[in-house]
């Protein structure tokens, strides 16, 4: 976690996980990014499942957006904290406590009930892959501080109290990309790279802060 001074200052949140990781590796697996009007990338390294009825596709994918509206909406329920992750429906999940609750649709949940191993496999993979783009890169990374202290120097005024999450996952493709306001998922490449990643944070950091 990164913070200013005061206790009612700001804080930046990161997470080198998500609770959004198990719903993104299904959404690969059913091959419904396709009809994902969100526009986020794909995680990659996801072999898309062959033999699903098309007939059955629509209805995933409808029943996959309510899952992510849901879950994000339950996280956002959830109080700003370091660690672990874990919504309201946690104890019903079957991929991990650190993953979403069943999904509202029957199509998706019969397809969770058989494949869940799956999707924790993937999912362990995901997390182990995102470390590993990391590397020590944010050891020592005094980005969110040194971006906070430049744009008051530059407006000559304190920030406002704000609350940022920022996800880091292992998309295929580099980039920031919003959830809600304060919340953003990051690509493990961006995040790696320090000149890159506070050039795409800056605004979300000013829209915040002022």
């Amino acid at each position: 976690m990164y913070d200013g001074a005061a206790a009612d200052s700001w804080a930046v949140y990161e997470e080198d996980d998500s609770t959004l990781a198990p719903l993104l590796i299904v959404r690969e697996l059913l091959g419904l990014h396709r009809f994902d009007e969100r526009n986020l990338p794909v995680l990659g390294h996801i072999e898309t499942l062959e033999g699903i009825p098309r007939r059955h596709v629509h209805d995933l994918a409808s029943e996959w957006n309510r899952w992510w509206l849901a879950d994000v909406a339950a996280y956002e329920g959830v109080s700003f904290r370091s660690g672990g992750f874990g919504g309201s429906g946690a104890s019903s999940n079957p991929v991990g406590t650190s993953g979403p609750g069943l999904p509202p649709g029957q199509k998706l949940q019969d397809f969770l009930t058989h494949h869940w191993l799956d999707v924790a496999a993937y999912q362990r993979d995901v997390r182990l892959r995102a470390r590993a783009e990391l590397g020590e890169a944010r050891d020592s990374d005094l980005t969110m501080s040194e971006l906070v202290i430049t744009t008051e120097r530059c407006k000559g005024t304190r920030a406002l109290p704000f609350r940022l999450q920022l996800e880091v996952l292992p998309f295929a493709t580099s980039g920031l990309w919003p959830v809600t306001p304060t919340r953003y998922l990051v690509s493990s490449r961006l995040r790696r790279d320090r000149a890159g990643f506070a050039a795409a944070i800056a605004p979300v950091i000013e829209s915040l802060g002022w």
